[in-house]
């Protein structure tokens, strides 16, 4: 798994944007042929395993993304660019899946995305303390409170923000499901790290997901009680109602009359007008931000409206079944191994999900996520469990199109209605 940790490193910590010595270094070109091979080739061998439905769908939605820039080739700034970048994010997914392929594969893997998403918090942390981060970073300009970022895929506040989020919420779990005191410490000290840059993000969004991650947790452990389980979430929403009384003000200012929450929903508005202008296969990928001149500020809105209806279907039902094969079992089950770093990766990947209704973020580190949690469902089939919940029948296209409708409907309440 050496590649695929190599990989993980340079997704985040992004050597070949600030150290001398890695400048420049081709990654896609020489980690993921590298990780690719080893996996299939040089690593452990293990018994067949079968496709779950997670896998097929992440596949055919890359394959609908391609078609989507050929159909708008004569639009396009770099079509061809596009098509790699989107390759590049199926190989990263399949490096995942050749290198992870046993319980304590997936266990390394998780802890040293986790560890390596830690190292991002303390460069946060020192930006936000002393004005200068790792590779001579500032705080973003243009506000006047402290926004610390990042190189590379990272140099947003937001998108930093949300990285930060979704492991420390996956340190929580981790902490809460270890009886080994000195996991439990370290996971504690790294949930309070990923706290205190997304602190220093100021960003309303990172903010909200770490929030929610809290509440999954809580909803994850006593799901089994529903007494215990309504007095935990009671509890955690009035703890969280508490502690954002202390955060930075523009943490507080949460209407879509703020400038740039209003910037957000003019955004999201000018995607429901593509969708309903091309709602079979969108506006093509890559297509949004050139046209619009900004992003979307929300991954439904950019998907939809990049990739019209039959792209968003795909989409929700990635994260559909990234969901429903493991929580259905997970929390009904004992803190095996497995159950715990199936669980850590529900928390993430509900933080994903919750911070991508604010942030735009489709980049290799939703892949990695994907990827690990393919594993999981793989692993958990393979020991007889989830049997029969991987299936893709009429029951779940149809809860696929009521989440669909859903989102369409919030977007359109928050953005033509301005109910918040």
């Amino acid at each position: 798994m050496i590649f695929l940790y190599l990989y993980i490193i340079a997704v985040f910590i992004r050597p070949q944007d600030w150290m001398p010595v890695f400048h420049g270094f081709p990654v896609s070109y020489v980690l993921i042929p590298a990780g690719l091979l080893w996996g299939a080739f040089l690593g452990e061998k293990r018994e067949k395993q079968v496709k779950t439905s997670l896998e097929i769908l992440v596949f055919v939605y890359i394959g609908v993304i391609l078609m989507s820039v050929l159909l708008s080739y004569g639009k396009h700034h770099d079509p061809v660019g596009e098509m790699v970048m989107w390759v590049q994010r199926g190989l990263v997914f399949t490096m995942v899946l050749l290198n992870v392929k046993d319980e304590k594969a997936l266990a390394r893997g998780i802890a040293f995305f986790l560890i390596v998403v830690t190292v991002l918090g303390v460069q946060a942390v020192q930006q936000g303390v002393t004005g200068v981060g790792w590779a001579g970073v500032t705080p973003h300009p243009g506000y006047d409170v402290v926004r610390v970022r990042w190189v590379g895929d990272w140099d947003g506040p937001n998108v930093y923000g949300l990285i930060l989020a979704t492991a420390g919420s996956m340190l929580l779990e981790f902490a809460w499901s270890r009886k080994n005191s000195i996991q439990r410490v370290l996971a504690v000290l790294g949930f309070i790290v990923a706290l205190a840059g997304i602190y220093y993000t100021n960003s309303r969004g990172s903010v909200l997901a770490m929030c929610s991650g809290i509440l999954f947790v809580g909803i994850f452990r006593f799901a089994k009680n529903a007494k215990v389980l309504t007095r935990a979430i009671i509890i955690i929403v009035l703890g969280l109602i508490i502690i954002s009384q202390f955060m930075p003000g523009r943490m507080k200012e949460l209407s879509s009359s703020d400038s740039s929450a209003h910037e957000r929903t003019w955004m999201w508005e000018r995607g429901l007008r593509m969708l309903r202008a091309n709602p079979l296969l969108g506006v093509g990928k890559g297509i949004f931000a050139p046209k619009t001149g900004l992003r979307a500020h929300n991954n439904y809105v950019q998907v939809f409206a990049e990739t019209g209806l039959v792209g968003f279907f795909i989409w929700m039902g990635i994260l559909y079944f990234a969901f429903k094969p493991v929580s259905c079992y997970t929390l009904r089950s004992a803190d095996s191994e497995l159950d715990v770093q199936s669980r850590m990766l529900l928390v993430g990947l509900g933080v994903y999900c919750i911070a991508t209704f604010f942030i735009t973020l489709e980049n290799d580190s939703l892949f990695l996520l994907l990827g690990f949690m393919a594993c999981a469902q793989r692993l958990m089939i393979a020991k007889g469990r989830c049997l029969g919940l991987d299936g893709f029948g009429k029951k779940d296209a149809r809860i696929i199109l009521l989440s669909m409708v859903l989102v369409l409907v919030a977007i359109w309440l928050i953005a033509i209605n301005e109910i918040i």
